[in-house]
């Protein structure tokens, strides 16, 4: 199947979820992650801000808030296509950005990539080998190489989960993703 296709397939079903059903399995993921030891080794986290059907990831956030770690949410910068990680105090930062996604406005301290200790990332679709399927614009596929030692975890629905996605040669692979049903760890 064409990436195209795989990505309006997949984004009908996650679409499809009953909102409650949604909000259970993000809560049990939410679990998972802050269970995971490069979670609770981090100090500095970038967390998308979800839009549309993505897993919600204010409870991430606001957790990341509580336990006093440096949290970050992209900005998008539509010109140059690149993200810029934003630290925010309180999720009360988040204000409508690029593409109607919450991010972190200019008011709020940039972080350089490279200071990132794990990036929580979205996608439409996840494979068995780490590799994901955003939306289609490569904002993550710029930004993940400028952050080497940063832990890279996907954060998604299982039925967003695919045996394998056809690769392109700019794909950053994932170091794990995290669903409502466990973490999954990818050999690198």
């Amino acid at each position: 199947m064409q990436r195209d296709d795989l990505r309006r397939e997949m984004l009908a079903q996650r679409d499809g979820l009953d909102i409650q059903r949604r909000r259970e399995m993000a809560s049990m993921a939410l679990q998972r992650v802050l269970a995971l030891p490069q979670w609770k080794a981090s100090r500095r986290l970038l967390i998308y801000a979800n839009f549309r059907s993505e897993m919600e990831t204010r409870g991430l956030m606001a957790a990341a808030l509580e336990q006093e770690k440096q949290v970050c949410v992209p900005q998008c910068l539509v010109e140059s296509r690149a993200l810029v990680p934003r630290q925010i105090q309180a999720l009360k930062d988040l204000k409508s950005g690029a593409y109607g996604i919450p991010e972190a406005g200019e008011d709020c301290p940039a972080l350089e990539p490279g200071e990132l200790d794990l990036v929580v990332v979205p996608a439409v679709v996840f494979d068995r080998r780490g590799h994901r399927l955003g939306y289609g614009a490569g904002y993550y596929d710029r930004f993940l190489p400028r952050c080497p030692r940063a832990f890279r975890l996907g954060l998604g629905f299982s039925l967003q989960m695919v045996e394998r996605l056809p690769e392109q040669a700019h794909d950053v692979r994932l170091q794990a993703l995290a669903t409502e049903k466990g973490v999954v760890y990818f050999d690198l």
